[in-house]
């Protein structure tokens, strides 16, 4: 399952029944997932989450901090080892051009040799092949099959159509066979793919229908494709090894304009290299960017490989959602003491306290944590008991209670907790304050059934989307209005900030629901600015509009996906993220039953192909 499923079932105490220890362990694949800007919060909430009796495992590659990580979760879930292994089952490889990068070959991270002998190779710096010469050199050397890394998507297509004189499938059965597999499909595969497919090329990136990209990863996996050009998510998000992994350049567009790849990007496309049980090593090529001088490129490529892995920073933000979900079942106390358990709060005011002391305030506060749970589930008090022996056989635990007292005061005056709110406190109070002028909260901090929607919803602003739920334009369309109509609606909220460019127009009714949003949303983007909540959109985009409610109509998928300045692949993301905030609204407790029936009707429309069965990636790029 996807985190943030995990996430939601924690939040729904799924896992809470009458032993609390219904599940056993969670394994967190790809642990460095937590820096992402934009689900990183999700990692660590699920992380704090957890129940006290589930194991947690954290599997990752490219980690710095491994042992501040490890800490952080022996602070929040108790005893917790550190397993690190430097040893690599498919040994790589690196290479500039068609020379080896370093001067000994053999050596650099993840090779056989490690890190020794790590000077530049000469030759590298007189290198100038080209991609198409470079997959020419790949196949001579039987260095094929090869995934080539581009950071954009017309990048992609443009490079597989370069390699316009070459032919991987020499046989008539091969080509027969892939010329079946792409007629398989529900939706053509676009003519410029499928004819790369039948020579062996392919590109892939998000911007491919799921299920053309489903037939690239198919072929690649048989055999049958030579050379994929793909985006970095390939490398993230889809388990497809190869022997040879090539980077096209060392630097990509960011939010911020052109930014140098880190390490962390490197090692990731790198660890495609290679097959395990396959072959002997992989190789990773660079080649020659245009956006740097030739002679930068090398030494580039070197100090980026040689660099340290960035450490794994905390992405903890504080949302509507979570605020309810969490006040729900807990008192405003626990919930910050949930909130201070962050790895951001953890990595701002260990540093500073000394061991003993941190060691005895921080299993004194999992002690108390557990038997607190203990008084509410029973099995749980032999482990609370266990936790408050460790407490007292701690250096700290063996002294009066005054001095232990001392020591706890000077923990907290050390780390900065009893002078001021840690930034992530003060972002969960900001978010409760707009959910208290709201009346999502009473002054007691219970949860109104407005503040009950909004645990419930699944969305980028839960609070905005449950205020339209309520608001007489959403009603009137689900009273009188098509499933159409209001799936129309709904997916004005559904969207995310891709600018939307279409020549189809939605229907009047659409129209006025969604333009009498517009005083709802200037009040609370002012209430959130008077609160400081700064990192939550306040966004309705009336754009999407007229293309869901075309698709929900009926009208041919081609047809719709023409009218849109989005690539395929976007605009099922869009579909599908409106199919699951309507399923979401029917599935409220305290709806206007009239608006769960609207949403349950406007998904079913929605909830064919291609969008019907798609699983959204984890990246858009």
């Amino acid at each position: 399952m996807t985190t943030e499923v995990f996430r939601n079932m924690l939040y729904r105490q799924v896992f809470r029944d009458s032993s609390d220890s219904s599940l056993f362990a969670v394994v967190f694949d790809e642990f460095h997932y937590m820096s992402d800007p934009q689900r990183g919060t999700v990692w660590e909430e699920s992380v704090i989450s957890c129940p006290p009796t589930a194991r947690i495992v954290a599997l990752s590659a490219t980690v710095s901090n491994a042992e501040e990580l490890r800490a952080w979760i022996a602070k929040i879930h108790g005893p917790t080892d550190l397993v690190e292994s430097s040893r690599r089952p498919v040994p790589l490889r690196y290479e500039y051009g068609t020379v080896a990068l370093f001067k000994h070959g053999d050596v650099g991270p993840g090779s056989r040799k490690g890190m020794r002998n790590l000077g530049l190779n000469p030759k590298a710096l007189k290198d100038d092949a080209t991609v198409p010469e470079l997959v020419v050199s790949l196949r001579k050397r039987d260095l094929l099959p090869a995934l080539v890394f581009v950071f954009s998507r017309h990048g992609c297509s443009q490079g597989a159509s370069e390699l316009d004189d070459l032919n991987f499938l020499t046989s008539k059965k091969q080509r027969r066979y892939v010329r079946e597999r792409c007629a398989s499909v529900a939706f053509p595969v676009p003519p410029a793919l499928r004819s790369l497919l039948e020579r062996g090329i392919a590109y892939h990136h998000a911007g491919l229908l799921p299920e053309h990209k489903l037939v690239v990863e198919e072929l690649f996996a048989q055999g049958l494709v030579k050379i994929c050009f793909a985006t970095e998510t390939l490398a993230a998000g889809v388990n497809l090894p190869a022997r040879t992994t090539v980077i096209t350049a060392l630097s990509k567009r960011g939010d911020e304009g052109m930014e140098r790849l880190t390490s962390t990007n490197v090692l990731q496309m790198a660890g495609r290299a290679g097959r395990r049980g396959l072959d002997e090593s992989g190789t990773v090529v660079f080649v020659k960017s245009s956006r740097w001088r030739h002679e930068e490129d090398a030494n580039l490529a070197r100090q980026i490989l040689l660099s340290r892995v960035e450490p794994v920073a905390s992405r903890f933000r504080a949302t509507y959602g979570m605020a309810c979900s969490l006040l729900r079942r807990l008192s405003l106390e626990r919930c910050k003491r949930l909130v201070d358990r962050s790895f951001a709060f953890y990595s701002s005011s260990s540093s500073s306290v000394p061991g003993d002391v941190r060691e005895y305030v921080e299993l004194a506060t999992r002690a108390e944590d557990l038997e607190s749970v203990a008084r509410e589930i029973p099995s749980l008090r032999e482990a609370a008991e266990l936790a408050l022996t460790q407490v007292r056989e701690t250096k700290i635990g063996r002294l009066p209670r005054a001095a232990r007292d001392r020591a706890k005061s000077e923990y907290y005056a050390a780390s900065g907790a009893a002078q001021k709110m840690s930034a992530q406190w003060r972002a969960f109070v900001a978010v409760r304050g707009v959910l208290a002028e709201y009346g999502a909260i009473s002054p007691k901090n219970g949860l109104t059934s407005l503040g009950e929607m909004v645990a419930e919803l699944k969305a980028d602003n839960e609070l905005l989307v449950a205020v339209a739920v309520r608001s007489r334009g959403f009603q009137k369309v689900a009273a009188r209005g098509t499933a159409a109509e209001f799936a129309a609606v709904v997916s004005t909220l559904a969207a995310d900030d891709r600018r939307v460019i279409t020549d189809l127009v939605p229907s009047n009714a659409v129209c006025d629901a969604v333009r009498a949003l517009d005083e709802e949303v200037d009040k609370l983007n002012i209430a959130q600015l008077l609160h400081g909540v700064d990192d939550i959109p306040v966004r309705v985009d009336l754009e999407v509009a007229a293309l869901v409610e075309a698709f929900a109509s009926g009208a041919d998928w081609r047809r719709v996906a023409d009218a849109a300045s989005l690539d395929d692949g976007d605009l099922v993301r869009l579909f599908r993220r409106t199919t699951e905030l309507l399923r979401s609204i029917a599935a409220l407790r305290d709806a206007d039953p009239d608006i769960k029936r609207a949403a349950k009707r406007a998904a079913d429309t929605l909830d064919r192909p291609p969008v019907l069965d798609y699983v959204p990636p984890d990246d858009a790029s």
